[in-house]
């Protein structure tokens, strides 16, 4: 799921840099002023930066997740095994019993 996030976010950024790449290469050739140019690149820093706090806030929120569930398989297979063992024993006495008695 992560990666088909990042993979999303990741072309959506491309997208926006080939965009910007393509409009200021288009404002160089038409003598366009520094001004649309600088405003260009501030837009696509921001989408840039953006991007990547999504991708750290995903990141962050799939490690957390995966950390969670393997404290609970954990917990599980600990509950599990005192089970066991605590059903192991209760044979054992069973059968001490039994053996006792006859």
């Amino acid at each position: 799921m992560f990666n088909s996030n990042s993979k999303i976010r990741l072309n959506r950024v491309a997208g926006a840099a080939v965009v910007a790449v393509m409009m200021s290469a288009s404002s160089f050739a038409a003598q366009a002023n520094d001004a649309m140019v600088q405003d260009t690149l501030n837009v696509l820093e921001q989408n840039i930066s953006q991007a990547s706090q999504d991708l750290f806030i995903s990141a962050k929120q799939e490690f957390v997740l995966s950390l969670r569930t393997q404290i609970a398989e954990q917990i599980f297979d600990v509950n599990t095994d005192s089970q066991e063992k605590l059903l192991a024993s209760d044979d054992a006495e069973q059968s001490v019993t039994t053996a006792s008695q006859k």
